[in-house]
Formats: structure tokens, C-alpha cells, sequence
């Protein structure tokens, strides 16, 4: 049912979006790009040295926006606010971009790809998965 749900609704961001202001485009692509290079630091700082380079490396291309900034950026046409649309429309490309990036980007590390960048950053990082202790 949540499938069906989100399926509508990704319909409905792909209706509503417009994509005739590049400035936006561009504007939406940048936000999307700081989001996954700041995630990187975040992921180093937030997880414990006991996970594995490449789970540290996948956690930290998990960036992808969806539902809620999405039914947020709505909100500002619905009030009334003037130029309430820029708001819409640069969230919208924001929550596509971040889920084309993610997907890139998680092809990319299972393949290896992308596994020397990601293993510089999370070199410290323990070689072997950690086993879990029963207490």
C-alpha cells in the first residue's frame, strides 16, 4: 500500500514540476551536490571506526530526498506566498537530482567504480565486517 502511495505521488512531482528555469535547475543541481559532499564528513564523524570501508562509502551516498520536502515545497503555493513556485519547483529538482545521484553513485560503489575515492576518506575504517556479540 506505502509502494502505491509513493508511486502517485512521484507522479504527481513529475506532473507538477517545470523545468523552464535553468537557473533553478542549476541552483537545485548545486544544493544537491553540497548535500552529498557534506555527507561524506558527517558519515566519517557519525559512524564507529567497526563498520567496513565500503558500508561507510554506501552510507555516505545515501543522500535521496523524497516525500516530505516534497509535500513541504507545496505549502508556499497553497499560502499564497509570492513566487511560492521557485520554492516548489527548485525542491522538486532537488528530489529527483538526489535520487538519479544516489542511484549513480550506489551502481558506481557496488561495481567498484567509485571504490578507490570513497576508500581514501574511509581508510581508518575496520577491513572486516563486524561480528555481532550475543549477550
Amino acid at each position: 500500500m506505502v509502494f502505491l502511495v509513493k508511486t502517485f505521488f512521484f507522479v504527481f512531482i513529475g506532473i507538477s514540476i517545470r523545468l523552464t528555469d535553468y537557473y533553478l535547475i542549476l541552483a537545485a543541481g548545486i544544493l544537491t551536490v553540497s548535500m552529498f559532499v557534506i555527507r561524506i564528513p558527517v558519515v566519517r564523524l557519525s559512524l564507529g571506526r567497526e563498520v567496513t570501508p565500503s558500508e561507510a562509502s554506501l552510507a555516505a551516498a545515501m543522500v535521496p530526498k523524497g516525500l516530505a520536502p516534497a509535500v513541504l515545497a507545496v505549502l508556499p503555493i497553497q499560502a499564497g506566498i509570492a513566487n511560492g513556485y521557485v520554492i516548489q519547483d527548485t525542491v522538486f529538482a532537488v528530489v529527483i537530482l538526489s535520487i538519479i545521484l544516489t542511484a549513480i553513485l550506489t551502481f558506481l560503489l557496488e561495481r567498484k567504480i567509485l571504490y578507490e575515492p570513497y576508500g581514501l576518506v574511509f581508510s581508518s575504517y575496520s577491513k572486516e565486517p563486524a561480528t555481532r556479540k550475543d549477550t
